[in-house]
């Protein structure tokens, strides 16, 4: 990193560089103000450069944990078979670059309201 320069372009500059963005999740990444987690995972997203999470000691049942993380593979590090499947993909060639729009998590005090995506036309 050079110093008295943006720190965070200087990240989306190397994210945007790079083959695999590895996330190493810790139980503080979700507490908090959480914009350079997402900050940084959104832009690997748009740029087509795959996440690989990461974790060792996740609490899943912490409420701080986001819903969409548990429906991705997270590699365990203190699993050994994990951490091979994670050096695994790091070794191997990146795929196709696909660009992928990522969904905006609702903020805390978001209501759900269903049904209220439905249109009613009169006739």
């Amino acid at each position: 990193m050079r110093g008295g320069e943006d720190f965070r372009r200087q990240i989306e500059e190397a994210i945007e560089g790079c083959h695999y963005l590895v996330m190493v999740l810790t139980p503080d990444a979700f507490r908090g103000d959480r914009e350079v987690l997402r900050g940084e995972w959104l832009t690997a997203r748009r740029r087509g450069v795959p996440v690989l999470p990461a974790f060792r000691g996740l609490d899943w049942e912490d409420e701080a944990i986001p819903p969409w993380l548990g429906r991705l593979h997270c590699h365990d590090l203190e699993n050994g078979n994990e951490r091979q499947k994670l050096l695994n993909s790091l070794r191997s060639p990146p795929g196709q670059v696909v660009r992928m729009p990522h969904n905006v998590e609702f903020p805390p005090q978001f209501v759900p309201r269903p049904g209220s995506r439905r249109r009613r036309f009169a006739c």
